[in-house]
C-alpha cells in the first residue's frame, strides 16, 4: 500500500515542478485519500492550495496548435503518470473540492450566446464562439445561435485546420483570457 505521505511528497516535488513548467501553475498538493482498488489500481483524492482554472495555457507550447491549451484533466493525467515513481501503475485522481463553472451543471442552450453574450467571445476566423468560463468552443450559426451538440473544449480541439485558421485578433483574444 502506497501512503498518502509518499504521494503528497511526489506531487509537491516533481508534480509541482511539472505544473509550473508546463502550465505556469504554482500549486501545493494535499492528498485527502488513497484507496487501493486492486493490486495495481488506486483512487486518489487531492486538493490544491488555490483553485485551478478550468482551461489554462500550456507554457511549453508557444504555437497555436493542438496542445496550446490544457484542462484540469490534462494536469491530473500528468500527475497520474508521475505515480510510477512510487510503484503505482494505474490511478484515478480527483479534486473533490475543485469548483466548476455553473454552466456545466445545466444543458447548453442554442440561445446562450444570444441571451448571454458577455459569457462568450467570438472567434470570427473559425466561425465559432468560446464560452469563457468553460473553455468550450461552439460553432456559430448565421442567426446567432450556437451548435451545442458540436461543442468541444479548446483543450481537445485536434483539428489542425481549425488552429491554422485562427487569425491574429482571435489569437490575441485567447491569450488575453488564458495566458
Amino acid at each position: 500500500m502506497i501512503t498518502e505521505k509518499a504521494i503528497e511528497k511526489l506531487f509537491n516535488t516533481l508534480g509541482r515542478e511539472m505544473a509550473m513548467r508546463y502550465y505556469g501553475l504554482d500549486l501545493h498538493f494535499t492528498v485527502l485519500k488513497v484507496e487501493q482498488i486492486n493490486s495495481v489500481e488506486y483512487d486518489i483524492e487531492i486538493k490544491t492550495d488555490k483553485p485551478i482554472p478550468v482551461i489554462f495555457d500550456v507554457k511549453i507550447e508557444p504555437n497555436f496548435i493542438y496542445g496550446k491549451y490544457a484542462s484540469i484533466s490534462d494536469l491530473l493525467g500528468n500527475l497520474s503518470s508521475l505515480l510510477k515513481y512510487v510503484g503505482v501503475k494505474y490511478a484515478h485522481i480527483t479534486l473533490p473540492e475543485q469548483t466548476y463553472p455553473e454552466s456545466w451543471t445545466r444543458d447548453g442552450d442554442t440561445m446562450d450566446y444570444i441571451e448571454h453574450p458577455q459569457n462568450f467571445i467570438e472567434l470570427e476566423s473559425v466561425g465559432s464562439v468560446l464560452e469563457i468560463d468553460t473553455g468550450y468552443v461552439y460553432p456559430l450559426f448565421n442567426d446567432g445561435k450556437i451548435d451545442t451538440l458540436n461543442g468541444n473544449s479548446i483543450a481537445n480541439i485536434d483539428d489542425e485546420e481549425w488552429w491554422e485558421s485562427l487569425n491574429g485578433d482571435d489569437k490575441r483574444k485567447l491569450n488575453d483570457i488564458y495566458s
